[in-house]
């Protein structure tokens, strides 16, 4: 079952791209000018299974950064290698949820378009779709022995006989919208189905024909999933905890000693050896947590992982790992190590937003996924470096200054509501990324962060300047002269969206509308309106300033205050997202559209 936390405008609005980059001024370079470093591997993945035969198939969300539906990916070699087999399924797939393996070695997965059949030895998707309702989407299926199939939607649970030529729905009592979120099946034909809507467990013995309700013990909170042992025990994750079950769902027993407090758990796995694996989700954090005693006790997962880790879902493959996929990839855990090892490769790049350079250690950094990542050799491995970061640091920027110290800023982009906690803030590091700690700052938001060569920092935010009156924010340009211990308000209800520097008290600042000059250090602004957004701006050795808008790159010449349209590539609808002026003032234009 897939959990999305975050609308689809959620990842639009905070993709920045670093990809192919055009010159746009004395183009001089040779063919093979630009070297690809690569991002590291991940993606958001979705749903994950791991076939009888040893085979992973793991499916991912949408990408707005590359403007691509979800997709499958393959392994036959315990994930050290994927590879993408996404013929048949639409372009925008919106997620991939669930996978299920059919005796005859058919795969079927689950999508937010229907259900897919893949062929053994075949090398495309078929849609399996028919009697199905067009819109509903699929969170969960399952496979009896007998190879009868069963799904659980956003609405009901159907059933096909047919390998998906034709499907039946199978009525729950009164409950016609019941999204159901998870589908389990003992060795005696039982079917169980998780739902959230109406908070409810279901049984059928009977193959879906007719449905009870066994309830009996829960709180009244959602049944995110479901998963049952060699024992027939079932163990049910909840918006309140994990819950368990020893006499076929007749009764249920709480089991959340050392889970954090209100933990939302959003999926569930077992190791073939019986150890139980959860992954939790709340507005502070996220994370896994195992147990080895059927829940009575649970341990936090964190070697090897992000500190934001959001699981999303399990499997176990035949050697006894564990593989769970989460926002930044694949990760796995074996019976003999008590660390969890990123086995991503192969998978989509990460999307990236940002990249800076450490200007001591010369150490690369980049915001990319849900997290942040150095380089140590020029983009050829990527560690981790995200702890002490929230659940889900989507890293807008990151900035170093001249003494190496390091800034980040994180979180949502466009949060106007007044939400306790607001997500979101500025991080600090003085140890080369090894550790981060939160700067102390009044405005929130996810800042895009710039420093001059004086050390002063600069951000975008919003602040609350009537906050017992107006409960959302105003947006504004900051500034802090002393790394980040205080901030004053330099530019007040402007959505800065670019910043440049020139000679250390030379400022100029782009916005939805104008781009402010300031030669003091933003004690004094002049500004010149444009008719679009200034997406970046960029000086040249020379002090002339470039700004690239939507469609269209201008210069200011120095000791001039007119500006000039430059020819440039840009297609209708394109526009800069960053600029940068090399040694040699060749000037380059990173395209929102790759």
């Amino acid at each position: 079952m897939t959990h999305r936390f975050f609308p689809k405008w959620f990842d639009f609005v905070l993709l920045f791209t670093f990809s192919l980059v055009c010159m746009i001024n004395r183009l001089n370079a040779q063919d093979n000018f630009w070297n690809n470093s690569g991002a590291p591997n991940g993606g958001q993945i979705t749903g994950i299974a791991c076939s009888p035969a040893g085979e992973t198939f793991a499916g991912t969300g949408y990408s707005w950064f590359n403007n691509t539906g979800g997709k499958v990916y393959f392994s036959s070699k315990e994930g050290e290698a994927w590879t993408e087999i996404s013929s048949g399924l639409p372009v925008n797939l919106e997620s991939i949820n669930c996978f299920a393996f059919h005796p005859d070695g058919d795969v079927f997965c689950g999508t937010s378009s229907g259900v897919y059949r893949f062929v053994e030895n075949d090398t495309t998707w078929l849609n399996v779709s028919s009697g199905l309702p067009e819109y509903d989407v699929v969170n969960t299926i399952v496979i009896n022995q007998e190879g009868a199939i069963f799904i659980g939607t956003t609405k009901s649970v159907y059933r096909s006989e047919s390998k998906g030529e034709s499907w039946m729905k199978k009525h729950m009592g009164s409950e016609e919208y019941a999204f159901v979120n998870s589908l389990v099946i003992n060795s005696s034909g039982d079917l169980f189905a998780g739902t959230d809507r109406n908070r409810m467990i279901f049984r059928s013995s009977d193959n879906g024909e007719q449905w009870s309700v066994v309830n009996a013990g829960l709180p009244a909170s959602g049944i995110n999933a479901l998963i049952i042992d060699e024992r027939d025990y079932l163990f049910a994750g909840l918006g309140r905890g994990v819950f368990f079950s020893n006499d076929n769902g007749n009764t249920w027993i709480s089991r959340i000693e050392g889970l954090p407090d209100y933990s939302d758990i959003i999926s569930m796995g077992m190791s073939k050896n019986g150890e139980l694996f959860v992954g939790y989700y709340d507005l502070s954090r996220s994370g896994i947590y195992s147990s080895t005693d059927d829940g009575l006790k649970w341990n936090e997962e964190t070697s090897g992982l992000p500190g934001y880790t959001i699981a999303q879902a399990f499997t176990a493959n035949l050697e006894g790992s564990v593989v769970a996929g989460t926002y930044n990839g694949i990760f796995r855990h074996t019976n003999d190590q008590d660390e969890w090892t990123n086995i991503s490769k192969g998978l989509s790049k990460l999307p990236v937003r940002t990249m800076t350079k450490n200007s001591v250690t010369g150490s690369l950094f980049i915001g990319a996924g849900f997290g942040i990542y150095r380089s140590g050799d020029n983009g050829e491995t990527w560690l981790d470096v995200s702890n002490g970061f929230n659940a889900y640091p989507y890293v807008q920027s990151v900035v170093s200054d001249y003494d190496g110290t390091l800034y980040a800023g994180v979180g949502y982009e466009h949060v106007f509501f007044a939400v306790d906690p607001v997500p979101g803030g500025i991080h600090r590091s003085t140890d080369n990324g090894v550790t981060w700690e939160s700067v102390p700052q009044y405005f929130y938001g996810s800042p895009r962060l710039a420093v001059n060569q004086d050390g002063t920092i600069w951000a975008n935010g919003y602040y609350d300047p009537y906050p017992e009156i107006v409960p959302w924010g105003r947006p504004g340009l900051f500034r802090s002269m002393n790394s980040g211990e205080s901030w004053d308000l330099i530019l007040d209800d402007f959505r800065c969206l670019s910043f440049d520097f020139k000679d250390g008290s030379q400022v100029s600042v782009g916005t939805f509308s104008h781009v402010f000059l300031s030669s003091d250090n933003g004690q004094t602004w002049g500004n010149f309106g444009f008719n679009s957004a200034v997406q970046s701006l960029a000086y040249d050795s020379g002090g002339n300033l470039f700004a690239a808008t939507s469609g269209d790159l201008f210069r200011m010449k120095q000791n001039e205050e007119n500006w000039e349209t430059l020819q440039t590539n840009f297609r209708p609808g394109e526009f800069s997202s960053s600029l940068f002026v090399a040694d040699n003032d060749d000037v380059f234009a990173s395209p929102n559209t790759g």
